[in-house]
């Protein structure tokens, strides 16, 4: 009884963190943009916060491998996220607008979503790695009847179904953009009781171990690594900050086909996540780091070629879950098969956290200062400079792993995988 309920747990905690993502991804740079904030507008705002990010991701990995509990570090996280959503329903308040009608709109704007933007990101960038970390430890101990992939699963599910529902809500409520927010407010909460449920996982660094995060940095295969997932999280940064109002506004999208978008995007991740595992075997860890690589410089390319909206959500169906879904997952088995356990949180805070939300700073604010010197109308020239640097970074990977004892058909032994690794 006690394994079923955490289990339960560990899949409403994978729900519920990608169903809070599922209405923040594709619909928080449009109410951005409904509160009057122009592209360099929210750019800043939206990069803010992924710095905030880095600075704190050590801490919460550091933390994560020194507790008792890894999973109480789960349930501060979740805490915050109804301190983050009701930040964003008060800027969204008629009443609270007028009980503060003597600020400028812009002051009051500012007045709410800027703190709920700096917490979002404080509370909600660690917690993706903090939960692959203690999902991947319990597999690996209790042997349950699930891999880590269909853990992702439902939180790709989620994402779908609160993508396509929040754009159906959107559409069709008199508050616009900000009808999602009672509505994550419901996940946050749904998300915090779920974690408290979550099995006991204590951190495997003694208090008297120092070492710190830094000594992760000194080996050259997790710094090209932690290159690679910095290029990939920083082409998806560009796209969750810039893509859906490219979708609106240069291709005349409305919020339901943004919503759709997303959400069909989403189901391809669900039938990949449940073979990765089998992939990852056949073709290794870093072989699937190097093709997802290229399959998104791929994806950038074609859209760099063709403004046909057909064209462009085929291509996002197809190309989407390499994005960071995947190239996540492989980085997760990384650091479980490849890291000493006593650095395993700190391990996916740099590449799982830190990458991602150092990459979410590059391609949100990158993505609007490139905007800028080509134009709103001419986006398709970004598009073709994101492609052009992850060839860039794809090559140098190649010419580093090789000199590194690499070879495409053979995995070095610190990465060889076998059937007891936790997938």
């Amino acid at each position: 009884m006690k394994q079923r309920r955490e289990i339960y747990a560990i899949f409403a905690t994978y729900f519920c963190i990608h169903a809070f993502n599922g209405l923040t991804s594709p619909f928080l740079p449009l109410f951005l943009e409904d509160m009057g904030f122009d592209v360099t507008a929210r750019g800043l705002l939206l990069s803010i916060g992924p710095v905030i990010a880095v600075l704190t991701q050590p801490m919460w990995g550091s933390i994560g491998d020194r507790a008792r509990d890894k999973s109480t570090t789960l349930r501060i996280m979740a805490s915050g996220m109804i301190l983050v959503t009701l930040l964003y329903l008060c800027s969204a308040s008629s009443t609270v607008r007028a009980a503060l009608s003597s600020m400028s709109d812009s002051a009051f704007s500012l007045l709410f979503i800027l703190p709920a933007l700096l917490l979002y990101f404080f509370f909600q960038s660690p917690m993706q790695p903090m939960a692959d970390t203690v999902t991947m430890e319990y597999i690996y101990q209790h042997k349950p009847w699930f891999s880590y992939g269909i853990a992702r699963v439902t939180g790709t599910i989620a994402f779908a179904i609160l993508s396509y529902v929040g754009g159906l809500l959107i559409e069709r409520s008199s508050m616009g953009t900000a009808a999602m927010f009672p509505l994550q407010m419901a996940i946050a909460l749904l998300m915090t009781f779920s974690m408290f449920l979550l099995p006991r996982m204590p951190g495997h660094r003694e208090k008297k171990d120092k070492t710190p995060a830094t000594e992760l940095l000194r080996d050259p295969w997790f710094l090209m690594i932690l290159i690679m997932a910095l290029t990939t999280a920083s082409t998806m940064g560009f796209y969750t900050a810039h893509f859906s109002t490219y979708l609106r506004g240069s291709l005349m999208a409305n919020e339901k086909i943004v919503g759709i978008s997303s959400s069909v995007s989403a189901l391809l991740e669900i039938g990949l996540f449940f073979i990765t595992h089998k992939i990852i075997k056949k073709t290794g860890i870093l072989n699937l780091m190097l093709l997802d690589l290229g399959l998104v410089a791929l994806r950038w390319l074609i859209f760099s070629l063709s403004t046909n909206i057909a064209v462009i959500l085929l291509v996002q169906f197809f190309t989407q879950p390499f994005s960071w879904a995947i190239f996540s997952y492989a980085l997760t088995v990384f650091v479980q098969r490849a890291i000493e356990g006593r650095m395993h949180a700190r391990a996916q805070a740099i590449l799982n956290g830190i990458a991602l939300s150092l990459g979410r700073f590059i391609g949100t604010l990158g993505g609007s200062g490139l905007i800028a010197l080509f134009g709103e109308t001419r986006q398709q020239q970004v598009f073709l400079t994101i492609s052009v640097l992850c060839l860039v970074v794809l090559a140098a990977a190649l010419v580093v792993f090789t000199r590194l004892g690499w070879r495409p058909g053979k995995a070095p032994e610190r990465f060889a995988l076998n059937d007891e690794d936790a997938m």
